[in-house]
């Protein structure tokens, strides 16, 4: 949910809905953001201290009642949409327990930095600064992972080539973290514990919180609690 103080035209409202504070105008006029509001968050994620409160005890259980099923086990989803230097701010939710997969198809067009993100939950762009993450590296697939408290980061051994559609997949489940590659298993490493948590914002096409090594191209994801 996003609201803004002054009037925005059709185009700054198209580009706010795709990537909020994205324009003069949304940056100027934001009152209230929390992309991904749950009924024990709904605070305000803009900066501008404009926190709601739940009026009644009944709300947080209408809320949940009402909204509809996601598909089983997803928690996030984002249609193909064109990256061009600006990320989607995803939310700031978190993956409890040892099961993890991020599906993703993603057709770059250039390499506007050797490690470019895919998606990325982290609270700055040092290894251990990531919960999450799944980025090129010199062409490759890189993913990252933190369980334990320690994160842990992996390779693929496919290079990705530019202007061409790869499906790839990465996935926790206790044991292992692994890569999929256009379907076929490409790497893997031991790895164990519960996933940590954290109120680190989720960025596509970008890593939070100040958008380095953006990604340039297009890029689909679903991530699930499940492998």
């Amino acid at each position: 949910m996003q609201v803004y103080s002054s009037a925005l035209s059709l185009a700054e409202i198209q580009a706010e809905v795709r990537a909020p504070r994205s324009t003069t105008a949304g940056q100027s006029s934001i009152w209230y953001m929390n992309i991904n509001p749950t009924p024990t968050d709904i605070s305000d994620k803009s900066g501008m201290g404009h926190h709601p409160e739940w009026v009644g005890g009944e709300r947080p259980a209408l809320w949940i009642s009402n909204r509809p099923p996601p598909p089983t086990g997803e928690i996030y989803s984002l249609p193909e949409t064109d990256f061009a230097g600006t990320p989607v701010v995803a939310g700031n939710w978190s993956i409890p327990g040892q099961s993890l997969s991020i599906d993703f198809e993603v057709t770059p067009r250039s390499y506007p930095t050797v490690d470019a993100r895919i998606i990325s939950k982290a609270v700055g762009d040092q290894e251990q600064d990531h919960y999450f993450m799944v980025s090129m590296y010199n062409g490759t697939l890189r993913f990252r992972l933190k369980t334990n408290g320690t994160t842990t980061t992996m390779f693929s051994n496919a290079q990705i080539p530019l202007n061409t559609k790869t499906v790839g997949q990465v996935t926790y489940d206790g044991q292992s973290m692994s890569i999929f590659v256009n379907g076929a298993l490409d790497a893997q490493v031991g790895k164990t514990g519960d996933m940590d948590a954290s109120s680190a914002e989720v960025w596509v096409g970008g890593n939070p919180p100040d958008n380095y090594s953006p990604f340039d191209g297009l890029i689909k994801v679903t991530v699930r609690d499940q492998p």
